[in-house]
């Protein structure tokens, strides 16, 4: 990898902040990339993820607040990759190309334009399989996936 920098995918910052099997995975991960890159959209599709689980009773109320300040807490030490014209149109190039959902799409776009097009050597931290066969497609080194 050419630094200690990694694009973080949603996937891979929620388990820093509520319990899930790749929580453990996750730490290791944050300690040896410990400055991230994440997409603009991902304090939403993280806040998307902790509501849908307690809708579904897999938290606690307690557990959601603890969530919440930890994504809060995380988001102070991450560079976001805002939304831009470039970003969108990486996104429809991509969805034409690969069997993408649109989130991951605009992940995957962010982590592009963050990297200039040039995703060689490039650590995508990701947990979701469709994504991190695609990133690996186009040449990021996806890390969490083993």
């Amino acid at each position: 990898m050419k630094t200690n920098v990694a694009f973080g995918d949603t996937s891979a910052i929620v388990p820093l902040c509520i319990f899930q099997e790749t929580s453990l995975q996750a730490r290791q991960i944050q300690r040896a990339f410990p400055k991230s890159v994440v997409s603009w959209e991902t304090l939403v599709e993280a806040f998307s993820a902790f509501n849908r689980a307690l809708r579904k009773g897999a938290l606690t109320q307690a557990k959601y607040g603890l969530a919440s300040k930890q994504i809060l807490a995380l988001q102070k030490s991450w560079f976001e990759v805002p939304p831009d014209s470039l970003v969108k149109s990486q996104a429809v190039e991509l969805l034409e190309s690969y069997p993408l959902r649109t989130g991951d799409a605009l992940q995957l776009a962010a982590a592009m334009m963050r990297c200039k097009g040039k995703p060689r050597h490039r650590a995508f931290v990701c947990f979701d399989l469709l994504l991190a066969e695609v990133a690996t497609q186009v040449g990021f080194t996806v890390v969490g996936l083993q």
